[in-house]
């Protein structure tokens, strides 16, 4: 063959070359954000929803609390309604990123970083929930 149909040839290989190497970082993006939504669901299952069940129960009486999954694709979003009796109904929503920073929103205000799935715990959110609870009382 000639030099001209090698040089083709070989920018063939190195472009077969370079989508092969794409597509290994493109699975390898996709395999990272599969993990991180399992964590971030796993931190849902584990501390979130614990302490909203426990906050449900206790305060039954006197309002309701519902948690609802909005998530997206590429993003762990749940949103809780906290609906006393005669008060207006607060809206806190827990925004976990792909790095597993989770952002705290009041009623859709600018958000809060609590911190991270890996050291937010059931502790941390039984104390917001108190005040919240506590601020509702006192309007």
């Amino acid at each position: 063959m000639g030099n001209f149909s090698d040089a083709f040839k070989s920018g063939q290989l190195i472009k077969q070359d370079e989508i092969e190497r794409s597509k290994k970082r493109g699975s390898a993006q996709t395999q990272k954000l599969h993990q991180a939504i399992q964590a971030a669901r796993k931190w849902i299952t584990d501390v979130l929803a614990p302490v909203v069940n426990e906050v449900t129960d206790d305060v039954a009486a006197d309002g309701n609390i519902v948690m609802l999954d909005i998530s997206n694709p590429s993003k762990i979003v749940y949103q809780v309604t906290v609906a006393m009796h005669g008060k207006r109904p607060v809206q806190l929503g827990f925004n976990i990123d792909e790095n597993g920073a989770i952002n705290l929103y009041t009623d859709g205000s600018q958000g809060n970083t609590l911190g991270n799935i890996t050291t937010v715990n059931k502790a941390q959110l039984q104390d917001i929930f108190i005040r919240l609870l506590k601020t509702i009382g006192q309007t």
